[in-house]
């Protein structure tokens, strides 16, 4: 048991919507039916995770990340379209299993969402995703470990009062290489908002 890595996450809009809190948001909202709106964020993950360079499976990854990404949200009533890419990139990690020096190229990811918003903050949605690169190698020596998944997921959201949610999600991934593994999994997450 142990800490995994802290992620930074900073978000901006870059057209569309203005910042707002809740009851202006949801009157924007109402009053804009239809928008679209533009987006980018920047995620940091550093190398603060427990970190045992003798285990091959950490919590920490004992090195850095960076994942910049871009979106678009086009709202048409209660539907909502998404589309984002991003590019994650890694720095190396100089203490892997017996001093190995373990290096990652950058991944790249493509994820879209149809979403459909019904009363009183209950959703649904219909999500894919692929992702592609991100080969390993280790002191100098290439892996057969590269990404090439797909992955699709239903969800549902729930409200259990204000400020608080419910989210189920059955999320399925299937890999398109000789390395990895499929997999079928049923997640449950509790948001709240202040």
């Amino acid at each position: 048991m142990g800490w995994g890595d802290p992620r930074l996450r900073l978000s901006v809009n870059l057209y569309g919507a203005p910042a707002l809190k809740g009851a202006e948001y949801a009157q924007y909202r109402a009053a804009n039916q239809n928008n679209t709106v533009v987006g980018a964020s920047l995620a940091i993950t550093l190398p603060l995770g427990q970190y045992i360079e003798d285990r091959l499976i950490n919590i920490g990854g004992n090195r850095w990340s960076l994942r910049p990404q871009m979106g678009v949200v086009h709202t048409r009533g209660p539907w909502s379209f998404e589309l984002t890419g991003s590019a994650i990139l890694f720095s190396d990690n100089n203490d892997f299993v017996d001093g190995a020096v373990f290096k990652q190229k950058p991944l790249f990811t493509a994820q879209s969402h149809v979403i459909y918003s019904f009363d009183r903050g209950y959703w649904a949605s219909l999500s894919t995703g692929y992702g592609i690169g991100g080969q390993v190698s280790i002191d100098q020596a290439k892996t057969s470990f590269e990404v090439s998944n797909l992955l699709w997921a239903a969800s549902i959201g729930l409200p259990v009062s204000k400020s608080q949610s419910i989210k189920l999600v059955w999320l399925s991934g299937r890999t398109q290489n000789d390395v990895g593994s499929d997999s079928n999994n049923l997640l449950v997450s509790w948001s709240t908002r202040w």
